[in-house]
């Protein structure tokens, strides 16, 4: 989903009235500085319809201008890279905070759970700050303080090596601790996640904590994650499309687009 001043920027650069190939002119123009757009972004900054967006994506893509994805098109030299836990907090605030209270409603009395590392898995532990009777495990260093001043769930915190960027635990410590431990439900965020490529994340060493804990999950593996990573590719895989129970994403997704991953068996549902 565009934030507000992309959006005035590319409505003021790309006006109305563009003939075809000012706007695909735009349209590469966009991907190239922003990577990835879903047809419905474009739709908006361009005042045309989804149909009209999906001919000119068709046409670029003809041309080796980009690279079509479903519900949308990247630049043909994107993948999502690593950005500081500090940015991806101010991004999609209401969104997340949305989708946390609702995966938070999905934890049962007496469970045990897996949360990885995120901005989003965050507001899931916010929704959980209150709850005394379930059990928390964790690498995410920035939902301690959400819940430790609390009173409110146990939590258990793995060994390993301490990553600034994303202020999570990694390492060989961290998933030796995590194989020796059996839950009920893992709550996991992600970076990117495609139709082909599945589940991706910019770090490997985050990535193989992830797939740990979505393999030693008993119950349901539930995503949190809101609609601005769904279409995108970062460097390492996670888990494929079937390791995943549910997606909880917020309304900004394109409707194609969840119908695609509807229809290969990924359950999704928008707050």
């Amino acid at each position: 989903m565009i934030d507000n001043d992309h959006l005035w920027y590319y409505s003021d650069l790309m006006g109305n009235g563009m003939i075809p190939a000012e706007r695909q002119a735009a349209i590469e123009e966009y991907l190239w500085k922003e990577g990835f757009a879903q047809v419905e972004e474009l739709s908006q900054l361009l005042d045309v319809s989804p149909i009209t967006i999906r001919r000119d994506l068709d046409l670029l893509e003809k041309k080796g201008l980009l690279e079509r994805s479903h519900g949308g098109a990247r630049s043909p030299q994107y993948l999502q890279r690593e950005a500081l836990f500090e940015e991806k907090g101010k991004a999609h605030r209401e969104e997340k905070a949305a989708i946390g209270k609702y995966v938070a409603q999905l934890v049962q009395p007496g469970e045990t759970i897996f949360i990885n590392s995120g901005s989003t898995t965050r507001y899931v532990a916010a929704a959980l700050a209150g709850r005394k009777d379930i059990r928390i495990i964790t690498n995410n260093m920035t939902i301690l303080p959400v819940l430790s001043s609390t009173g409110g769930p146990e939590i258990l915190v793995p060994g390993g090596l301490y990553r600034p960027q994303s202020q999570c635990l990694v390492g060989e410590e961290t998933l030796a601790y995590l194989r020796r431990v059996f839950v009920d439900r893992t709550i996991m965020g992600t970076d990117g996640l495609d139709l082909e490529k599945g589940f991706t994340s910019p770090v490997s060493q985050e990535a193989a904590v992830t797939r740990i804990m979505v393999e030693q999950c008993q119950g349901e593996v539930i995503v949190a994650a809101d609609s601005s990573k769904i279409g995108r590719v970062s460097h390492f895989k996670t888990v494929e499309l079937d390791d995943v129970d549910l997606v909880i994403t917020d309304g900004g997704l394109e409707s194609s687009l969840k119908e695609s991953f509807v229809q290969v068996g990924l359950k999704i549902e928008t707050v």
